[in-house]
């Protein structure tokens, strides 16, 4: 199976009974259902040795999602600046909330990002 970001499995420092899935955003035991599915389907968990290293691959790989996805490209050219500036949010706030996660917050809301973002204009 090729690389899915948002189906993935890492063995965070040598680790025996969970991986971290980014599927859940959080560690699931070996024993999860969709986990013994993934192996099933003949993947392999990446190795990573630290917390820290697995945030820094998913904040650059999620970059490279969202300046690259030929899909994003498509619907720009079909629906104009209204769908791109949607789209944008929408992927930063998924982004945002991931992280928030994998560092151990609590997400935020739709409002609290947009008024964060108001603030920053």
């Amino acid at each position: 199976m090729l690389f899915d970001i948002y189906n993935w499995f890492w063995i965070v420092g040598g680790a025996q009974d969970q991986v971290w899935s980014s599927a859940a955003m959080a560690y699931v035991p070996i024993t999860d259902n969709n986990y013994q599915a993934w192996i099933a389907a003949g993947n392999i968990p990446s190795n990573i040795n630290s917390e820290e290293e697995l945030r820094e691959i998913l904040k650059r790989r999620a970059s490279d999602i969202c300046t690259q996805d030929e899909r994003v490209d498509a619907a720009f050219e079909r629906n104009g600046d209204a769908d791109f500036v949607r789209l944008t949010f929408e992927s930063f706030f998924e982004l945002i909330n991931r992280i928030l996660v994998l560092e151990g917050n609590q997400q935020i809301t739709r409002i609290q990002f947009k008024t964060w973002l108001k603030k920053k204009l």
